[in-house]
């Protein structure tokens, strides 16, 4: 069980292969030719795992492991200290494990607003742990993908009618969500409900989009200096998705 640590870069290979390699929160797997069982991330963004484990990869797979060992610039993470040592669930929260359960369990059983995610999407929902900026645009794309196109447009403007406000012939998903919180509770909540869904629609547009080379570089640097890297962005704008989410759902219920 003795670790070893690993530039953030090694996941790049399987997040950009989704059908050759199933990259899971905590575990790897090609094609059922081999399976890594457990990987993690650290606090100083290195992806670790234990040689037990990496024995067990083609001698292939093993050098491209080698490719991006480092020395460790901190401890194996907090999560995996209980789930692989102290034998018990964790109790570090994820945003993204969470909003994926959310969608898992609107698409087992979709209710009028929801339409079900195409089978693999959530698959490649993943944090950008290098500093890689395709890799983080990458991440906010799918994201959006996995959210904000499961809202059916059609029933939000009949919920809206039915509270007695008239949408717009060409509304969308979010300003339909915002005038239903609106009319549900008041202007202010109704922003602040739809902000992390509004920003991360904002960057797919731009940053995946064809906004210009200027742009983009300003989204990313202000990225940069509220956050420090682009991964605690992600993480932050996945939280706040999450949290609106969790609120949305319970607005929309009957």
């Amino acid at each position: 069980m003795t670790p070893a640590f690993f530039k953030p870069d090694d996941l790049s290979k399987y997040k950009a292969d989704p059908d050759k390699y199933k990259l899971n929160h905590r575990s790897i797997t090609c094609r059922s030719t081999w399976h890594l069982q457990s990987y993690d991330v650290n606090d100083a963004n290195q992806v670790h795992t234990y040689l037990v484990y990496l024995r067990n990869l083609p001698y292939e797979e093993q050098l491209y492991w080698q490719s991006f060992n480092e020395w460790p610039k901190s401890t194996i993470s907090k999560r995996a200290i209980q789930t692989d040592f102290e034998g018990r669930f964790t109790t570090i929260p994820d945003a993204i494990i969470d909003l994926k359960q959310i969608v898992r369990d609107l698409d087992s059983n979709p209710p009028a607003w929801w339409q079900p995610r195409p089978v693999g999407i959530a698959n490649l929902v993943h944090y950008p742990f290098s500093s890689s900026q395709a890799e983080w645009a990458d991440a906010i794309m799918n994201l959006s993908q996995l959210l904000v196109e499961g809202f059916r447009v059609d029933d939000l403007k009949q919920r809206l009618t039915a509270l007695g406000v008239t949408p717009e012939k060409d509304a969308k998903s979010l300003g339909l969500l915002f005038k239903i919180a609106e009319a549900k509770t008041d202007t202010d909540a109704g922003k602040a409900l739809l902000a992390p869904f509004r920003e991360l629609q904002d960057l797919r547009s731009k940053v995946k989009g064809h906004a210009t080379q200027k742009t983009k570089k300003d989204l990313i640097d202000k990225a940069l200096a509220e956050h420090g890297t682009l991964y605690r962005h992600f993480v932050n704008l996945a939280k706040g998705c999450h949290d609106s989410f969790e609120k949305i759902v319970v607005m929309l219920k009957p």
